[in-house]
């Protein structure tokens, strides 16, 4: 019963931040829905990083006593907001940069109180948090903006932090009250920041992937071809509703016993999520493809079919592929061994870079889905090299 509440508030929060994301495609002009990507995606890569890494540490820490878990949430705060108070100061006379750091800012917080909710298997509050209620709230002051003939990228933007500040300000004075935060001890900060700071790069690793290619378009591409690309990423990417369900639901139980695990009961448990990965990534192709057989996907969006469809096809592949491979990252933190993310993720970025350098002046979008599909291909091959090298290494000693 849980898993299918679960799959539901799922539903809605995708629902809501595929509205969010390529609906103001409907409402903004095509060159204006190209900046509001650009400002999107830059804001979604600040708030990973101002959170160095915790929400990702607080989850792998499911086993914790609830006491160590507020711990691991103030010090994150804490470090998150001296984190913006330095970036704020950093960046204060670039207009892009202050653009997306009012976003950026409140994102970060949200994504570690959602974080702690994860850590204590209250997946769906965590759900609710980090996407429902802000995307809900972003979307209404964008419909407001709509009706009053305010409606460009910049005034979007303003929305979403609104609805962030306000999100994050009524979930501070919750959480203060009744779980009792907010207790900061300096001398353990440090031992957490030791902890953290290979995370910020996992964490980093994923959006930035997924978002450096939209912002090195520019330049290369007209706006409007920049939001095309993002729009029909952003549907590629509901094909994985099912399959982020699963990793929301399972992944912290599985934190709870993994240690506690044989190596034949681990690979089995690994084979049950690969099957229903697979079958979960699968049965929402074929749904849109009846979806776009019947009502056409590409004309709804107002999207050239023959440029975009064979990136479309590009995107499912290689994600298809991930989602066999995408558990052997969580698996190198369940061993403590996140710190070999120091060495993935520049190089993972700095192939990703290359390739959109080379790629992108050449090829234009389809450059940009080359780049991306090689990178995300060779960081998860590169994890599951690495797990099977070091869980041998481990049990060696």
């Amino acid at each position: 019963m849980e898993f299918i509440l679960t799959i539901f508030i799922q539903l809605t929060a995708k629902l809501l931040k595929f509205f969010y994301e390529v609906g103001m495609s409907f409402i903004l002009s095509p060159n204006e829905y190209g900046l509001f990507s650009l400002y999107l995606s830059g804001a979604i890569i600040g708030a990973k990083i101002i959170s160095l890494g915790a929400e990702t540490y607080i989850v792998s820490n499911a086993s914790l006593d609830d006491k160590k878990k507020r711990n691991l949430l103030t010090l994150s705060i804490v470090n998150s907001v001296i984190i913006s108070i330095i970036t704020i100061l950093l960046f204060y006379f670039t207009k892009y940069s202050y653009l997306v750091l009012i976003v950026a800012i409140p994102l970060s917080l949200l994504y570690l109180y959602a974080s702690y909710f994860r850590s204590q298997l209250r997946v769906n509050l965590s759900v609710f948090i980090s996407e429902i209620s802000w995307y809900l709230f972003s979307i209404l002051i964008c419909l407001l903006l709509f009706f009053l003939s305010y409606q460009n990228a910049k005034n979007f933007i303003f929305s979403a932090s609104i609805s962030l500040i306000l999100v994050v300000f009524v979930l501070s004075f919750i959480v203060y009250k009744k779980e009792r935060v907010y207790k900061f001890r300096f001398d353990e900060n440090i031992s957490h920041l030791k902890q953290t700071a290979p995370l910020i790069l996992t964490g980093f690793l994923s959006v930035f992937l997924s978002r450096m290619d939209i912002l090195m378009l520019k330049g290369y591409v007209p706006d409007e071809d920049i939001g095309y690309y993002n729009i029909i990423s952003k549907i590629a990417t509901q094909l994985l509703f099912l399959y982020q369900v699963i990793i929301v639901f399972f992944i912290p139980r599985l934190s709870k016993v993994f240690n506690s695990l044989s190596k034949k009961e681990m690979a089995i448990k690994h084979a049950k999520l690969i099957f229903l990965s697979i079958v979960s990534v699968l049965l929402c192709y074929i749904f849109y493809l009846i979806f776009d057989f019947y009502y056409d996907v590409y004309h709804i969006f107002k999207i050239p079919r023959n440029n975009f469809e064979y990136v479309f096809n590009l995107i499912f592949i290689y994600q298809l592929v991930s989602v066999c491979l995408g558990y052997y990252g969580y698996f190198i933190i369940f061993i403590k061994c996140q710190k070999v993310e120091f060495l993935n993720v520049p190089l993972t970025l700095f192939i990703a870079f290359l390739l959109n350098s080379i790629l992108i002046p050449k090829f234009g979008v389809l450059g940009a889905t080359y780049a991306t599909a090689i990178s995300v291909l060779f960081i998860n091959i590169l994890r599951v090299i690495e797990y099977h090298y070091l869980s041998y290494k481990l049990k060696s000693i």
